[in-house]
């Protein structure tokens, strides 16, 4: 596609993805919607948790199931046989991958989150008087977890071929990058330095961490995206 974006044309492309995506939209949503039931009978008939780590167990399920969205709606990218049907919209390789983040980072987490609320707000009416819900917290940290999402995002329009193991295996290897460099910084200092550093004081204004963190939430997610779009606008299936 000669032109790069056309809001009309974009709009119509999300429109087509969701169709195209509606079972595992629904599927994904009858997860959440099964967890919550059987949590509630569980509560109910065995009371095996607090009514809190209940509500915090549903919610962390959300954020696995929103967090590998990307695997899911998009393992079978650059497959010449089963997304042919993704590969033959008429939309730019831009529109294509903004449309991919707005189904997985935009779309499913309101409407996973939706239901955790709409469904939790009806069993505190019901039976659960004692719920209390911190959704401004909730809704804090699906936005952390979009900013991790956006890295396995990367990988899943990075790698062409048998994503799922070369994730695994890139994942594990970060971990261990991680793990020596810590250990690395352990060895070179010295435990005075590392009282010293833990014992700085530093103090920051309120709105200035909200700038920060609003910023960081901005900047974190755009760099594993245009990375994305580098790698998919190259590779034609």
């Amino acid at each position: 596609m000669n032109n790069t974006f056309n809001f009309n044309r974009f709009f119509n492309l999300i429109r087509t993805e969701i169709l195209i995506n509606k079972k595992l939209y629904a599927i994904l949503s009858l997860i959440v919607l099964f967890c919550i039931s059987f949590g509630y009978y569980l509560i109910r008939q065995h009371d095996v948790m607090p009514t809190d780590a209940y509500a915090s167990s549903i919610f962390n399920i959300i954020l696995l199931l929103v967090f590998v969205a990307p695997l899911v709606f998009y393992i079978n990218l650059y497959d010449s046989k089963k997304d042919v049907q993704r590969a033959m919209l008429p939309a730019s390789q831009f529109e294509k991958l903004l449309s991919a983040i707005v189904q997985v980072s935009v779309l499913l987490p309101l409407l996973l989150f939706a239901i955790y609320v709409v469904s939790l707000t009806i069993l505190s009416w019901i039976n659960l008087p004692n719920l209390n819900i911190n959704y401004s917290y909730h809704l804090e940290n699906m936005f952390y977890n979009v900013q991790l999402q956006s890295f396995l995002f990367l990988a899943v329009f990075f790698f062409k071929n048998n994503k799922i193991i070369k994730i695994i295996i890139t994942g594990i290897a970060i971990i261990v990058c991680f793990i020596l460099l810590i250990s690395l910084l352990g060895f070179i200092l010295t435990q005075s330095q590392l009282k010293y550093i833990a014992q700085l004081n530093i103090r920051i204004d309120t709105k200035e961490l909200m700038s920060i963190k609003i910023i960081w939430c901005i900047l974190v997610p755009l760099l594993p995206w245009s990375l994305s779009y580098l790698k998919f606008r190259r590779t034609q299936i």
